[in-house]
């Protein structure tokens, strides 16, 4: 920039004004270049921090190599602004607070613009005040986004108090986008929803307010009301003096009176509410209806200082009313609720007062009193999440049944249980039919009419240890006694609601997400309204609410009335206490059969006398689907193979036959099996169980030819017997395993198995140690691993020869059956090159191998591809291939003994005991429970837990956290400084105004219901006491030295050492944290360092040992007494050693020492000793072997310094070893550094070499190996005769089998007879053999013939002879000769090992 010049100044003060300038600018752009290269020099951006030295530094609150991830405490004081994790993923274990103080009694609005964390672990929380001791506003967990653009999903969290404390905690697990959330202090809801104008009050406190538009209501002008204004003046008129609402003709209905009475159309309406109390809301209650009065009992809440136990709704004028009582059950949640004749049955739930434990007590509530009274005696079984029906037996007793529920002992629960009204008695139902799965948060209905409880989904135990949400639809019949599998909605949920309305089960909302893991985006609150069609078992999914706003939720009640149903309360992050109501479709609206017959969907009619009437149930137990429901589709084998029992697979209304080879199969399919016509002996046709290993030869041919016949199959659940391994496969613990005499629980696997009456059980094979099942169906890999899962097992890994030889015996069978199969086997691709089973096993079977080709690189999953060569074949996963092979372990009849059950996780009572198993419990300090792991999300369905642990253990009160940093990792924590200000402080409960107190202990054991007034005389600021709550003092020196530049320690004092005197000097130990004392090392001069916590010495001698150096490790050969002296390594004569410092445990090594006693009078000890390093040497001598006592009985013999080897003898006589039979030498090796390796050894031995026995030994052995050659070679030349019989036998067998081939003679008529018979002959042929000294010959032989010359009759005359000869001493024939014998062929083939 140009220098500032003055006019009229002088040449040289404008000229020092340039220079000057131009330097000011010069040292400018020095510090800018150099500011420039700071900022170039760090890669990356920093979030919340600055660049220095190429480095993020981060602002306070803020970690990460960006500072991209809050971790800390925060405090915001504009009037708006926003909040936020960070710009990318929120990192695990994250735990951020902000505290946003605004003004006294002025509204604080948070908005939340963006939230995505996962769903039931990591949660925010929203407290209207300064600390987590403030009522409790909302808990957010999941994704939060609107249904429908311009909807909001989630109203403004609204806090009055003048303070927002939002607490955001996430766990070790999932880690998603988190959050930005904005907020504004005194400003109107929502910007009064572009539907009116922000207006000030008149008030002091100034507060803004929204004026509607015309036809728009509400606090934020977001309710539309009197739309078209209410058809006026025929459907209705708009009445403004009220609610503004629409009041409709009789004939008219629906929120502006545009649909007739009755209406083919079905709508959702939000009734207003008189008054409209935040107390009101709450979740996880439960309700019904009596005199058109909606019942609504218990409940969770965040805060119960103004909380009523029994509320009721009058549905005609929209009106609540509290009912007071006294003496009355405590407050629970997850309760049941029945109604007979004018009584309330309530029972089990959780207690929230207390420890929150699940009780068993059952309280009866009669409406026309308004009084409680408890019922008694207890069930067997406390269960939570349960349902419950008064139902009418058929001996016309009325009992209450509870279905399913979780168990803090018994853990998921699927049995039935019936409370006799009558009699007051309770009892377990035994059941039959399907074996269904209990669980937590499932919904039902019972249908008067047909005399049926429908179950839907859920939160239950699977298989492999694993728990989720379910699908599942059930019906039992209370007649019978019996579960029906019905058609599965295909939407998983739990904390749901169900109505019957119509001939139609009505399914609304719950939580629908399931694992993160498995998830796909599923939402913890959902708004999704199904309908089940009773009669044709169908499933339909119905337009959501459409409403102004989102009412998504779980944990709601739904009842109907007068043909409408009500939905009232439940959670999606806050606590609602709306109502929303819900009318069907009326089949009185249809007018013809045919409109009727299809009305729906969410509705079923049929035509009844020239009308059209609700469609219910007139039989005791209705047909599914009902005759006039279309016609279902043919069902398949895939739909019937993942039933795993014969109960199930006939007791669902799929259509399937349980057949005789242990499989579920479609009714439509026919069961075969092939047969076996052995022996006569055996008689009859035989199931194909042996393998053909085990039967003969005559046998094995009509195995080959077996035929096929018709299988047995079973199609009525009543002729199934029960399997003992499918009841105790539903049983998820321990002790709900033990219950069943005929299972036993398998605690390596963590499940319950039927007792091995059969080994594997019915449909598996025993193979070696494990069961194998062979299932002929098409499945991809996962599919079929889950259908493995479902029978106990999984997908087969086959280890041993013995497996692999049993499959292909079956798949062979299979072929002959011409059902060639191609199963899947558990080997998976692990990684780029690595297959591995299923079992963790690696691949290396020689059994099994890979096709030629394989595996493909497209391929990540294994299955047999052709049966005759055991070829495996890489496929594709998600891949379709026929045939899948189970496995699952054998049981042991020893396993019958086996251990007791561990204690429950609910009755232990401390944090330590909690996490003493690992991973089997969880521990949640603020609620002061120990919860199942497998429990955890329904154990705190609404964030109740702020934070769990599984393994450490932290302070369970404030008071026992030592640092301000631990401190404030507490968000119930704040710190108190001492006046010294050397950082030494109180941790105890506190807010940001200052340290809080109790008063009273009414909920003493849970942080969050302690009710909490700030005390200032806890933490005086006029006693120089300063109280911290969102960042800590700078000087942080633990009370040992005060601080420089306010934030470094100047001298730590009292021993201690580090950057804020946190540890003790080297030779000290404690904790000097907060003021505490370090005290010295007490090693009895063994050891100058201890542990710096426990004061645990590490000793400097090898062989002293103890937490005080005190003892000698006697159990490896050292000796002495460390209190008085030492300990001696005792070595032997004649012996090495060699000692391995090496480990990082012997880093604190420096010396170790040896002592020797000579075993012979007579002779000389020499001694030698070598290291790796260097060392000090020290060697004395003792006529006491009373090793390491000071006494002043040792003399010296050598002292050397700084040496790697030494070696010495010492003379029998000069140390008189005769006459001192206990002289001892002791060694000394010190000074030396780690790692280190020495060998020492002392031996006695003569000086002279007795040759006679040298020779001795020398001839012994000589001759004995002379003798060992000879016996080898006997055998080697008995091995070689053998071996020439041998060969001369095989080719006497292949020269009387040897083919002969067709040579052409010709034959002269006539001639010298006599001249030819006294020529040498000729071979016709040659046959060479290997090496030429043998061969096989061919001639021509004349036979015999009459004196006329001619052959007899019927004769030729002549003949072909061959003959193995001796070709060795053949003479040599000339070329002539030789071509002729060999002119007739092609070659010569020679044969190994044929000719001798």
């Amino acid at each position: 920039m140009d220098p500032p010049q003055r006019s009229g100044s002088s040449p040289s003060s404008g000229r020092w004004s340039i220079h000057l300038g131009m330097l000011l600018m010069l040292l400018h752009l020095l510090l800018h270049a150099g500011h420039s290269a700071a900022l170039r020099s760090c890669q990356k951006s920093c979030f919340s921090g600055s660049c220095v030295n190429g480095s993020c530094v981060c602002e306070h609150g803020w970690v990460g190599d960006e500072c991209q991830h809050c971790q800390g405490r925060f405090r915001l004081t504009d009037l708006s602004g926003s909040l936020t994790d960070g710009p990318v993923n929120y990192k695990y274990k994250t735990k951020c607070t902000w505290l946003i103080e605004g003004y006294p009694n002025t509204a604080l609005r948070l908005r939340f613009n963006h939230f995505a964390t996962e769903c039931s672990w990591d949660h925010m929380y929203v407290y209207d005040g300064d600390s987590i001791y403030a009522p409790l506003i909302a808990v957010f967990s999941g994704l939060v986004v609107p249904e429908k653009k311009g909807k909001e999903s989630v109203p403004e969290v609204v806090t009055t108090s003048g303070y927002a404390l939002l607490h955001f905690f996430s766990d070790a697990a999932y880690n998603l986008t988190g959050f930005n959330i904005a907020y504004s202090i005194n400003s109107c809801p929502n910007n009064c929803s572009g539907h009116g104008r922000c207006s000030a009050g008149n008030s002091v406190a100034g507060r803004v307010y929204c004026e509607c538009d015309e036809y728009w209501k509400g606090e934020a002008c977001d309710i539309p009301y009197c739309r078209a204004n209410c058809g006026s003046p025929d459907h209705g008129y708009c009445d403004l003096t009220g609610e503004k609402l629409c009041v409709c003709n009789d004939s008219w209905q629906g929120p502006d009176c545009t649909l007739p009475v009755p209406s083919t159309e079905a709508f959702w309406m939000l009734p207003s509410i008189k008054p409209s109390a935040q107390s009101l809301g709450r979740a996880s209650h439960a309700a019904l209806v009596h005199s058109r009065l909606m019942w609504v009992v218990g409940g969770y809440s965040f805060n119960y200082s103004n909380y009523h136990m029994v509320l009721n709704y009058n549905l005609d004028t929209s009106a609540w009313d509290v009912v007071p009582v006294s003496n009355g059950p405590l407050y629970r949640y997850g309760h049941s609720l029945a109604l007979y004749q004018d009584d309330i049955y309530m029972f089990g739930g959780k207690l929230e007062g207390g420890p929150a434990n699940i009780t068993d007590e059952l309280w009866l509530f009669n409406i026309p009193t308004r009084t409680w009274s408890p019922r008694k005696p207890a069930p067997l079984y406390a269960v939570e999440g349960h349902t419950a029906h008064v139902v009418e037996l058929s001996n016309g007793d009325p009992v209450m049944l509870i279905f399913f529920g979780y168990s803090p002992i018994y853990s998921y629960i699927n049995k039935v249980q019936e409370y006799n009204i009558r009699s007051n008695l309770w009892q377990v139902v035994s059941v039959g039919g399907a074996v269904v799965q209990g669980g937590y948060g499932h919904s039902s209905v019972y249908d008067e009419a047909s005399g049926c409880v429908y179950v839907h989904g859920g939160y239950k135990a699977l298989s492999n240890n694993k728990y989720g949400l379910v699908d599942h639809m059930y019906r039992y019949s209370v007649g019978t006694r019996t579960w029906l599998i019905l058609r599965e909605s295909g939407l998983p949920r739990y904390l749901h609601s169900a109505v019957l309305l119509s001939g139609t089960m009505l399914v609304f909302g719950g939580n629908t997400h399931n694992d993160t893991s498995l998830s796909n985006g599923a939402k913890c609150f959902s708004a999704d309204f199904l309908a089940y069609d009773i009669a044709c078992d169908k499933w339909t999914v119905l337009p959501r609410p459409g409403l102004h706003r989102d009412v998504n939720r779980f944990g709601h009640s739904a009842v109907v009335s007068n043909g409408s149903m009500y939905v009232f309360g439940g959670f999606s992050g806050l606590l609602l206490n709306d109502v929303l109501s819900y009318t069907p479709p009326s089949c009185r609206a249809y007018s013809s059969p045919s409109a009727c017959l299809a009305a729906g969907p969410g509705v079923r009619c049929h035509w009844v006398e020239s009308r059209c009437l609700p469609w219910e149930s007139k039989q005791h137990d209705p047909i599914v689907p009902a005759p006039f429901c279309p016609a279902p589709p043919e069902s398949t084998d895939e739909q019937c193979i993942h039933f795993s029992d014969c109960a199930s697979c006939t007791a669902n209304s799929r259509g399937c036959q349980w057949c005789e080879d242990r499989k579920c199969i479609s009714a439509f399919s026919n069961c075969t099996v092939l047969t076996l016509e052995l022996a006569q002996q055996h008689g009859g046709a035989l199931s194909l169980s042996p393998p053909p290993s085990m039967l003969s030869e005559h046998q094995l041919s009509l195995w080959k030819h077996g035929a096929r016949r018709r299988g047995h199959s079973v199609r009525e659940s009543s002729r199934c017997k029960r399997r003992e391994e499918q009841e105790c496969f539903r049983r998820a613990n321990c002790r709900s395993c033990s219950q069943n005499s005929n299972c036993q629980w398998e605690a390596q696997q963590q499940e319950c198995q039927a007792l091995p009456g059969q080994m594997c059980g019915d449909g598996w094979y025993h193979v070696g140690e494990a069961c194998l099942r062979i299932n002929t169906s098409r499945e991809s890999y996962d599919n079929a691993q889950h259908y493995c899962k479902n029978l106990g097992g999984n997908i087969a890994s086959l280890l041993t020869d013995n497996q692999v030889s049993f499959v292909l015996e079956e798949l062979q069978k299979y072929q002959l059956e011409n059902q060639r199969l191609s199963p899947w086997v558990g080997l998976r691709k692990i990684n780029v090159s690595y297959w591995g089973w299923e079992d963790t096993s690696p691949f290396t079977n020689t059994t099994l191998r890979w096709l030629p080709g394989e595996p493909s690189d497209s391929g990540f999953c294994a299955y047999l591809e052709r049966v005759e060569t055991a070829g495996l074949k890489a496929n594709p996963c998600t891949a379709t291939t026929d045939g899948l092979i189970c496995e699952k372990s054998a049981g042991s009849p020893q396993s019958q003994n086996a251990r007791p059950c561990k204690t429950p996780c609910a009755l232990r009572t401390t944090c330590a005991n909690c996490t003493s198993q690992a991973m089997e419990c969880m521990w949640c300090g603020s609620t002061q429970r120990c919860v199942d792991s497998s429990a955890y999300i329904i154990s705190f369905p609404y964030g109740q837990c702020m934070e769990w642990q599984t393994q450490e253990c932290s302070a369970r009160n404030c008071s026992g956290l030592r640092t301000c940093s631990e401190c404030l990792g507490r968000v119930e924590c704040g710190w108190c400084g001492d006046p010294s200000n050397t950082g030494r402080g109180v941790c105890m409960e506190g807010s940001y105004r200052g340290p809080l107190k109790p008063t009273n202990s009414r909920f003493g054991s849970k942080v969050r219901d302690r009710d909490m007034v700030v005390d200032q005389n806890l933490c005086s600021s006029d006693r120089g006491y300063n109280w911290a709550f969102i960042e800590c003092p700078a000087c942080q020196c633990n009370g040992h030295s005060r601080c420089v530049n306010s934030s470094v320690c100047e001298h730590c004092g009292n021993l201690t050492a580090g950057t804020h005197c946190q540890t003790c000097m080297p030779g000290y130990y404690g904790d000097p944290t907060n003021g505490g004392k370090c005290n010295a090392c007490k090693c009895n001069s063994h050891a100058n360092l201890c542990h710096v916590s426990s004061g645990k010495c590490f000793c400097t001698t090898k062989g002293v040992k103890g937490d005080q150096c005190q003892l000698c490790d006697s159990e490896n050969r050292y000796l002495g007494n460390p209190l008085r002296g030492t300990c001696y390594y005792n070595l032997l004569i004649d012996y090495q050693f060699t000692f391995s410092l090496l480990q990082e445990d012997d880093r604190h090594y420096t010396a170790i020492n040896f002592m020797a006693t000579p075993e012979q009078a007579n002779k000389n000890l020499d001694m030698s000793i070598n290291a790796s390093n260097n060392f000090n040497l020290n060697i004395t001598w003792s006529l006491s072997s009373t090793a390491g006592t000071i006494s002043g009985e040792e003399m010296s013999i050598i002292t050397r310094t700084n040496i790697k080897e030494h070696r010495d003898s010492f003379s029998c006589e000069k140390f008189n070893f005769r006459l001192h039979q206990n002289i001892t030498f002791y060694v000394y090796v010190s000074n030396f550094s780690w790692p280190i390796k020495i060998q020492i050894a002392f031996s006695q031995h003569n000086s002279i070499m007795d040759l006679v026995q040298f020779f001795v030994t020398f001839f012994s052995c000589f001759l004995s190996l002379l003798l060992v050659a000879a016996v080898v070679w006997k055998i080697k030349q008995t091995c070689w005769a053998s071996r020439r019989r041998e060969q001369l036998m095989r080719e006497r067998q292949q020269m009387a089998s040897r083919p002969f081939a067709s040579v052409a003679v010709a034959l002269e008529v006539g001639g010298d007879q006599e001249e030819l018979q006294q020529a040498v002959p000729k071979p016709v042929a040659m046959e060479p053999c290997w090496g030429s000294r043998a061969g096989v010959l061919t001639v021509l032989m004349h036979l015999p013939r009459l004196p006329s010359g001619i052959p007899p009759p019927g004769q030729s005359g002549i003949a072909i002879a061959s003959a193995l000869v001796d070709t060795s001493q053949q003479r040599v024939v000339d070329l002539k000769d030789r071509s002729l014998g060999l002119k007739h062929r092609k070659h010569i083939v020679h044969h190994q090992g044929t000719c001798v």
